[in-house]
């Protein structure tokens, strides 16, 4: 018993190095994604998208083909009935394309957020977002980091929060959530992110 009892704060000790240690590590990672996203002339994101406007809940599946020089476009792959709905993104201005479909949601939040804005505003909060937590969180089966961008505050109404979960091992984006006001609206599945 006495054994037990003299291994008692050694353990503590063991579990308390764990816990700083396990944050820079998380922390570290989210500055290597960040130094990838400023340094990188292109992106390709392709993930499905639920947008939750409390009493309607949409689906999608965007690609988004991001240039930094250029014009950038998120393109509807799903649902079919608005498969090639496209958005067109220059400086200062988007431009909506499409032939007989029409993609009207309605604004997520106060500030205009709507789904064709989930890719770019996460990697705009990837590239320039202010880090606001890091946390060691699986995602499922997978070693992940949480990197919270932008600072909470559930009682203001257009405060806006972007969580994204990094694997730990490819350092690849797995799945995000945007909070507006501190309610989840969009909600984002990676099938592929690849940087250039």
């Amino acid at each position: 018993m006495r054994r037990w009892i003299a291994l008692i704060p050694m353990m503590l000790l063991v579990l308390s190095a764990c816990g700083p240690a396990s944050e820079e590590k998380g922390e570290a990672l989210a500055l290597r994604v960040r130094t990838r996203a400023t340094e990188a002339a292109a992106c390709r994101m392709e993930a499905d998208v639920v947008a939750d406007y409390g009493d309607r809940v949409y689906s999608y599946t965007l690609d988004y083909q991001w240039n930094a020089r250029g014009e950038s476009r998120v393109t509807v792959k799903a649902p079919e009935t608005i498969r090639g709905i496209t958005a067109v993104i220059r400086e200062g201005e988007t431009e909506l394309i499409y032939e007989d479909a029409a993609l009207e949601t309605g604004p997520l939040d106060p500030g205009g957020l709507a789904p064709l804005d989930a890719l770019p505003a996460l990697l705009r909060a990837c590239r320039e977002g202010y880090i606001s937590q890091v946390d060691l969180e699986d995602w499922g089966e997978i070693p992940a980091a949480r990197v919270t961008y932008g600072e909470g505050d559930a009682g203001a109404v257009s405060t806006v929060q972007y969580r994204i979960w990094y694997s730990m091992e490819t350092e690849q984006p797995l799945y995000s959530e945007i909070l507006s006001g501190g309610k989840v609206v969009l909600q984002c599945a990676f099938h592929t992110v690849a940087w250039t």
